[in-house]
């Protein structure tokens, strides 16, 4: 019997987990977008929170899959507004973080930072259009957060911002699947949940 394949337990354990990493990160997206300053932080503060919730949806569910259902699904919330590069960008970045989670059997620590960094270049696709078609970015972003909020997030951005939001999510899932691996160990190891 494959071992690797989902069965209807490990789809409603992973439909529980896709909620509360959902919860989690939009309750993190919401508090920190209300000023332009902090909404650029959201591809590094989202993996930090996060990174413990995926760290056990992924030691509880580590089958074939697993990261592709949540990825797909975080891929289309953050991409809500119909950005088709984000999308695109979001799922490439679900299948290779598969495909290294897979690589090591989904148990291997390392395998799974670098999956859980790559997977969380999904928060930087919403930024994307700011490098590739500003003006448009801009106008959704005044009709979603007001013309002012447009106007303060275009007076200091630069169009290259998305590159360096890249590097800030790459930081913050290394510290997020540092905490997360941390956490499982001390908390959920010891309370036998694991």
């Amino acid at each position: 019997m494959n071992q690797t394949k989902m069965k209807t337990k490990d789809l409603i354990l992973a439909g529980a987990f896709l909620a509360l990493y959902c919860v989690v990160s939009l309750a993190v997206i919401m508090a920190l977008g209300f000023t332009p300053i902090t909404f650029l932080l959201v591809p590094l503060i989202v993996p930090i929170v996060a990174g413990p919730v995926f760290s056990l949806y992924l030691s509880k569910v580590p089958k074939s899959g697993t990261i592709l259902i949540l990825g797909i699904i975080v891929t289309l919330l953050s991409n809500s507004t119909g950005y088709i590069y984000g999308i695109i960008f979001g799922a490439i970045a679900t299948v290779v973080a598969e495909l290294i989670a897979k690589a090591g059997k989904y148990k291997s620590k390392k395998m799974f930072s670098i999956s859980y960094m790559i997977f969380s270049l999904i928060y930087t696709t919403p930024y994307m259009m700011i490098t590739l078609a500003r003006n448009a970015f801009m106008e959704k972003t005044a009709m979603i957060s007001g013309q002012e909020f447009a106007d303060a997030l275009a007076s200091f951005v630069p169009s290259w911002i998305f590159y360096a939001l890249i590097v800030l999510a790459l930081i913050g899932a290394a510290i997020g699947s540092f905490f997360g691996q941390r956490v499982m160990k001390k908390h959920f190891e010891k309370a036998g949940i694991l």
